[in-house]
This record gives structure tokens, sequence and C-alpha cells, in this order.
């Protein structure tokens, strides 16, 4: 069976080839396992649109959580 890392690692090739047609790029930062809590950073376009909260927690979110059931929460760093 595959990490948490490497489940979540698969899931963002998935996002990525979405995010890249806009010239986004979603990159997997850690998983702690003790929040259960994925961190990411939004680059490319993303890292200076104002909009890319939105992206984030309306599209990216929904996809993780439901994918991996041991992530309870995701989180974006700059």
């Amino acid at each position: 069976m595959s990490s948490v890392e490497e489940r979540i690692e698969s899931v963002v090739e998935e996002i990525n080839s979405i995010l890249e047609k806009d010239g986004g790029f979603l990159q997997f930062v850690a998983f702690e396992e003790d929040t259960k809590t994925a961190v990411f950073k939004l680059l490319g376009i993303f890292e200076h649109d104002p909009m890319a909260m939105n992206t984030f927690r309306g599209g990216i979110e929904k996809i993780i959580l439901s994918k991996i059931k041991e992530v309870r929460r995701i989180e974006k760093i700059n």
C-alpha cells in the first residue's frame, strides 16, 4: 500500500494536469500526521492571483479531501 504522501503526490499530478492549462501549478510540501493536514504551495500564475484561494478552497481542497481519507484539512503556504 502506498504512503499517504505518495497518494497525495498522485492526486497532485492529476490536479496539475488541469491547472497547467491556465499556467498554474500545485506543489505538495508536507503531510502533518498529528493534525492530518496537507500543506501545499500554489505556483505559476496562481502565486500572485488574488482569486487563487477560490481555486484552492473550491476545487483543490474538495478533490484532496475526497480522495485521501487521512487528510482532514489542507493549507496553503507562500
